[in-house]
């Protein structure tokens, strides 16, 4: 009986212990997010657009993959190859490019790119022929 009394003795100084550096964590994450610049707030709303705006234009050439099969499935892969190198520019840009905003002005131009292709690929399968 002795021995469990200090056992959870000692369990009660570890988990102590375990507390108070996860409360050191919390402080510390919003100590940080406290100390952010508001604009970087704004910037991540813009980040938001480019990705929804690249997600829509790659689901278009997905659909278009599905829809029409044959010469167009290329289409299916042509959007995984635009998602990886969004994601690849994305992570790849981010340790060596100190300003963010010119990560993210990267991120709309490729997303701009993507939508242009999809349209351009849209505008040719609703005029040619075997909707």
């Amino acid at each position: 009986m002795r021995r469990y009394i200090a056992d959870l003795h000692f369990d009660h100084e570890s988990m102590n212990t375990r507390m108070h550096d996860a409360l050191n964590t919390v402080q510390a994450a919003f100590t940080q997010l406290a100390g952010t610049s508001p604009w970087l707030f704004l910037l991540s709303l813009a980040e938001r657009g480019a990705a929804l705006t690249a997600q829509i234009a790659m689901s278009v050439l997905v659909w278009f993959a599905a829809k029409r099969g044959g010469k167009c499935f290329l289409l299916f892969p042509l959007a995984i190859l635009f998602h990886f190198l969004l994601d690849a520019v994305a992570v790849i840009c981010s340790p060596y490019l100190a300003n963010t905003a010119l990560v993210e002005g990267i991120i709309w131009v490729m997303a701009i790119g993507i939508a242009f292709v999809s349209l351009t690929v849209w505008r040719n399968m609703f005029t040619s022929p075997g909707k």
